[in-house]
């Protein structure tokens, strides 16, 4: 009878120790630090690799950050302890519709692997924080630089995955227009393509380079609050391994001082710069451009083929203006 009440309470402190470990995983903080254990080695078809080499999130500049449930990493961050924004992220898009309702509130990141600098969603995105910068800040217009995410909510079906997602450590200075246009047709195009496909196509999302204004007859980089860099470009690459293909875009995040001329972008849509001018090329085409080298892009490998621009994605991609 003794060792049957003591079976039964050392079953209880065990389940209660469980719980107690699974609620502090899953508080929305990052529950690793080591972005390619958590989540980019997993990325794998079979035995091919979706990525020839790790990625390089490390130095005294960068943390790393693994955001899940239960252990399991839905999205990774490369975050810049300097810029006070990622470098990059990585997630799965395997869209399936329905399910989430709707948004969380935002929330910094608060747990044992929080960047030292980190920027805070509420006092350096505010209003306040841009007035001395925007000339023509209009909220109603959409002249204002919003909390864009790296890693979209809305890539996830599910109300708890994508309150992961509204975290301080997964968003950049983004221009509204362009948050709200182009750039939301890119990421739709994206859920719609793996939801139509009933395919997995993992994404890099990243920042690069430092936005600047001409002020007082002197170009000066763009801050939020003095200290949060505003990035000059974001970019999205994109593979399906099925498709044996890849694709990466990139966009200039507007400043509010471009031209309403449109311009010629991806596979040669007209473009309204205010909205960001959405272009589009293999990696290795990338590459050998000049602004790439404020990029951290992904190694797509072989199965990736990055040595071609993928054009499966093209034909959601009408809706850019």
């Amino acid at each position: 009878m003794m060792q049957a009440v003591r079976l039964s309470l050392l079953i209880s402190i065990i389940c209660n120790c469980l719980l107690i470990f699974n609620e502090a995983q899953d508080d929305g903080n990052a529950f690793d630090n080591n972005v390619n254990h958590c989540l980019f080695d997993r990325w794998k078809v079979g035995t091919n690799h979706i990525l020839a080499t790790k990625v390089k999130c490390n130095g005294h500049k960068r943390t790393g950050l693994c955001y899940g449930l239960n252990g399991k990493a839905l999205f990774a961050v490369c975050y810049n302890k300097i810029s006070l924004i990622p470098e990059f992220t990585g997630h799965i898009v395997n869209w399936v519709s329905g399910g989430a309702t709707g948004r969380d509130d935002w929330r910094n990141e608060t747990g044992k692997y929080a960047p030292k600098r980190q920027s805070d969603w509420k006092e350096d995105y505010g209003s306040h924080s841009q007035a001395n910068i925007i000339p023509n800040l209009d909220r109603k217009k959409e002249h204002f630089y919003s909390r864009g995410h790296l890693t979209p909510n809305a890539d996830f079906t599910t109300d708890e995955e994508r309150a992961l997602t509204m975290v301080n450590t997964n968003i950049a200075p983004q221009w509204q227009l362009f948050n709200a246009q182009n750039w939301a047709v890119l990421e739709r195009a994206v859920r719609s393509y793996s939801g139509d496909n009933n395919r997995r196509v993992y994404v890099v999302t990243g920042t690069g380079g430092i936005s600047m204004i001409l002020k007082n007859d002197q170009q000066m980089p763009v801050l939020l609050n003095k200290r949060v860099i505003v990035p000059k470009y974001f970019w999205k690459a994109v593979c399906d391994p099925v498709k044996k293909s890849s694709v990466v875009f990139v966009a200039q995040n507007p400043t509010g001082a471009e031209s309403t001329q449109t311009k010629s972008g991806c596979i040669g849509i007209q473009q309204t710069p205010g909205k960001g001018i959405v272009k589009c090329y293999s990696l290795n085409g990338l590459n050998g451009r000049k602004e790439a080298q404020y990029f951290k892009l992904p190694s797509f490998a072989n199965i990736c083929k990055p040595s071609k621009r993928g054009t499966f994605l093209d034909q959601y991609l009408n809706r850019l203006t």
